[in-house]
């Protein structure tokens, strides 16, 4: 008889390789009353919506997630992972809806992302999305933030600084764990004016192995931006 280890082990090895449609089918079969289940379908579902660009199949991928994020903070609040998704995917599913709906969910989505850091500071993922949600605020558009502005007094405090700071130990946790991570950490230090340290990331981002579509846009903006900074 497989075991749950065993079972979750595969699983991570499923999405590792990218086989996202497999991973979602086989954890399926998984019990589902366990958060470790449940945060890996949000996992899942999140990132193959990331790759579709079919906009119902989209929706639909978002939606499902978010309810198995959801039922994953249900059974247990104190996960980090759950957190962290739940976070990544009430994003998601409130950007669906506009960007004003969007503007009147950050304060919820920065807080499930600030638990997840304070639950498990050595999660790396938890770490990137924590930076990235600051980098957003610090890059709000003007109109944006004017959006942001009308729901909220100002918008959440966020900094450059912060972000990178997030960044930087995520790939520090479990370095090279995801492409975008050193993309996003170039930038911060570009919009931070220290364009050497930016370089040095933009090198490492454009040189990664591309396993998938995101790699392959991190590459692409890599180079692209190598081109302005070199």
């Amino acid at each position: 008889m497989v075991d749950l280890k065993s079972e979750i082990a595969h699983a991570d090895k499923l999405f590792d390789e990218d086989k996202l449609e497999e991973t979602i089918e086989y954890l399926k079969n998984l019990d589902q009353s366990n958060v470790q289940i449940l945060w890996r379908l949000a996992r899942a579902h999140y990132q193959l919506a990331k790759a579709v660009t079919n906009k119902y199949e989209k929706s639909e991928l978002i939606k499902n997630g978010f309810e198995y994020s959801s039922e994953s903070l249900k059974v247990d609040e104190k996960c980090a992972e759950a957190n962290c998704f739940f976070a990544c995917l009430l994003d998601a599913i409130s950007e669906l809806h506009g960007l004003r709906e969007r503007a009147m969910r950050l304060k919820d989505i920065k807080r499930h992302i600030v638990r997840s850091v304070e639950l498990n500071p050595d999660f790396a993922v938890g770490q990137y999305a924590l930076g990235r949600f600051l980098y957003e605020i610090a890059d709000l558009a003007w109109y944006k933030r004017k959006i942001v502005e009308a729901v909220f007094a100002k918008p959440p405090d966020a900094s450059y600084e912060e972000a990178l700071e997030h960044f930087l130990m995520a790939e520090k946790i479990e370095p090279d764990f995801y492409s975008i991570n050193k993309l996003m950490t170039a930038k911060s230090y570009i919009a931070l004016k220290d364009y050497a340290s930016a370089k040095t990331f933009l090198i490492k981002a454009a040189s990664i192995k591309i396993k998938n579509d995101e790699d392959e846009k991190c590459v692409k903006e890599a180079k692209l931006l190598l081109t302005k900074y070199n």
